[in-house]
């Protein structure tokens, strides 16, 4: 691309509801644009560059030491690359924590894409399958499915 356009905003709030619940919210609106392209790709959105993307959740502090956390974040679609014009569909993923923090360790229960949502990060597009005359076909490469897990940290001080 010979030339291209970018414009974008990011939005962040907190809010503090009491001593133990805070609330949180981001935004980012993006809006780009290729310019002098040598393929077909001229005068449209950017390869990996979604309109908006966001992420709310909340932390709760409960009992001594213990937290939960949850939050949903997620991306508008996006083209797949310069080269086509193939698009990603948008998503969301809901995240969750658990845990426990000391003044030196911590532990935590977590979990990611808790709903196990299928959705593509990276496409390609060209013909590879001799059974479909080498046909251009997409073929994505999706993001990670259902995380969970638990993380116990040690935080040592040399004396």
């Amino acid at each position: 691309a010979g030339k291209g356009k970018n414009k974008g905003l990011e939005l962040e709030a907190n809010y503090q509801v009491s001593d133990a619940f805070e609330l949180y919210a981001n935004l980012g609106l993006l809006d780009t644009e290729i310019n002098n392209f040598s393929g077909n790709s001229n005068g449209r959105d950017q390869a990996h560059a979604p309109n908006y993307t966001f992420a709310a959740g909340g932390r709760y502090n409960f009992a001594d030491n213990w937290f939960a956390r949850i939050d949903v974040s997620g991306k508008d679609e996006f083209y797949f690359s310069d080269s086509h014009d193939q698009i990603s569909q948008a998503y969301s993923l809901v995240n969750a924590k658990l845990g426990y923090v000391s003044d030196n360790w911590s532990i935590t229960a977590w979990g990611r894409n808790l709903l196990d949502e299928e959705y593509a990060v990276r496409g390609f597009f060209f013909g590879n399958e001799p059974a479909l005359d080498f046909a251009d076909k997409l073929y994505t490469r999706l993001g990670d499915p259902r995380h969970i897990g638990i993380t116990f940290e040690y935080h040592y001080q040399a004396r």
